[in-house]
């Protein structure tokens, strides 16, 4: 039986204490890479989506397609998984609202997102940049826009 003034006790809480130290920074590597990979594939959907990009030639388009499918995989393989945003009701745990604007849904309904946001495993990654509804336009509104024009 351990006793308070064992060496080996004292060594075991150590051990304890700096394993756990290093689970947490290596969490918090994995994150940042995970982040970094995310920002890869931002930037290569909107080189895809660019009007530009059909102007390329063709093995260049390729490339840039292939190389998306591939980020894409390895986020999934680590178990990154996008939020689903639009439609839903607005969770300011997973979305941060950008833009407001009147719509045929109810307040606070997702109507379009401007940046995916991802758990990793059950670990929220990065939040979902929205825009969100107000609800319909009101006959107040339409009728205090012509009053101002």
């Amino acid at each position: 039986m351990k006793t308070p003034g064992d060496n080996s006790l004292v060594m075991d809480l150590w051990l304890t204490t700096h394993i756990d130290e290093i689970r947490r920074s290596a969490e918090q590597q994995t994150r940042d890479a995970l982040l970094t990979l995310i920002e890869l594939d931002d930037s290569l959907a909107k080189m895809c989506g660019d009007e530009s990009f059909e102007q390329l030639p063709h093995g260049w388009k390729d490339a840039l397609l292939i190389l998306r499918q591939k980020v894409k995989q390895s986020l999934s393989e680590k178990e990154v998984q996008p939020i689903t945003a639009v439609g839903q009701r607005l969770d300011p745990r997973l979305h941060h609202v950008v833009q407001t604007r009147h719509g045929p849904e109810q307040a606070e309904i997702i109507l379009a997102e401007q940046r995916t946001g991802y758990f990793w495993r059950d670990q929220l990654l990065r939040p979902a940049e929205v825009i969100t509804s107000t609800g319909p336009e009101s006959p107040n509104d339409g009728q205090a826009s012509r009053e101002q024009a």
